[in-house]
């Protein structure tokens, strides 16, 4: 429920408008959703925009900081699938 702050990479999303995304220490080149959960990385975070918002995607590379309310604990839905850690309302900017 506290508010943090990480810095990371944008796993390549599915769209290039998003209402969420998955957080990542090191740049993935192909899109996560797409290969098998054993392929992920462990230190995943997902982060989800506020409610009714979207923003455009960062490439792979670029590293961004990501500000928002920890939630912790199991989580699954359709679209974004099991989640054990997400950030909720964030905010993205980019890491000069």
């Amino acid at each position: 429920g506290q508010e943090v702050r990480m810095i990371g990479y944008m796993a390549p999303p599915l769209k290039p408008r998003i209402e969420w995304f998955v957080l990542t220490r090191s740049p993935m080149e192909t899109c996560p959703y797409c290969s098998d959960a054993a392929e992920w990385p462990p230190d995943v975070v997902m982060a989800r925009l506020p409610s009714g918002r979207t923003a455009n995607t960062e490439a792979f590379n670029v590293l961004i900081e990501v500000t928002g309310i920890v939630d912790l604990g199991i989580d699954q839905t359709e679209e974004e699938g099991l989640s054990l850690i997400r950030l909720l309302d964030v905010k993205v900017q980019r890491v000069n």
